[in-house]
């Protein structure tokens, strides 16, 4: 190794690394999704049976919890697989502020 160079980081410290980079973006991704379907069925407890758009929104809620469910099973997946449990259970703290793009 050269002066100065920092040593090599063993494999396991990589996948450790990588497995939290993945449970992050897990997580995050998990609350988006719980922002998406609790702001759909929300609308949905609103709208009447006929309105045109409810089908819209009731695609939109089941794709999201299809989404969500995909994202578990990932999870759990590799958190089986490398040894660590990423918890998706943190609640999402601005559910009453609008989003805004």
């Amino acid at each position: 190794m050269s002066p100065g160079a920092e040593p090599p980081v063993d494999q396991a410290q990589k996948m450790e690394a990588i497995g939290q980079l993945a449970g992050g973006v897990a997580h995050d991704f998990n609350n988006l999704l719980t922002v998406i379907t609790g702001r759909s069925a929300l609308t949905l407890s609103a709208l009447p049976a006929d309105h045109p758009h409810r089908r819209n929104l009731e695609l939109i809620e089941t794709t999201a919890q299809r989404a969500a469910a995909a994202s578990r099973r990932n999870v759990r997946e590799t958190s089986t697989k490398w040894g660590a449990a990423i918890p998706l259970q943190t609640p999402y703290r601005d559910l009453d502020r609008p989003l805004t793009f």
